[in-house]
């Protein structure tokens, strides 16, 4: 197991909706990217609950992407059928 892992090319549909239901059940953003190209060629927000990180990041090409505990994220695969955490990219 990995003590941080990434899950990737998450479709935009579903990456929002992860992100939106996360804010819902309690969540709260410690950082958005707000550059000229926010959100149309990248978006980044950073969630964090009890302690725990998550970053959330998305690019048109290759849609989202989330790092974070590899526990959690193997539950948010459970829970939104992505695929199974790896390694964070570089």
């Amino acid at each position: 197991m990995y003590q941080n892992a990434s899950i990737g090319n998450i479709k935009t549909e579903t990456f929002n909706t992860i992100l939106a239901e996360l804010q819902e059940e309690g969540w709260s953003k410690t950082y958005v990217y707000d550059g000229f190209d926010a959100w149309i060629d990248y978006g980044r927000v950073d969630l964090i609950n009890d302690g725990i990180k998550l970053k959330f990041e998305w690019d048109n090409w290759s849609e989202g992407v989330i790092e974070g505990p590899e526990k959690l994220l193997l539950a948010l695969t459970a829970r939104y059928s992505l695929k199974k955490p790896g390694p964070v990219r570089s």
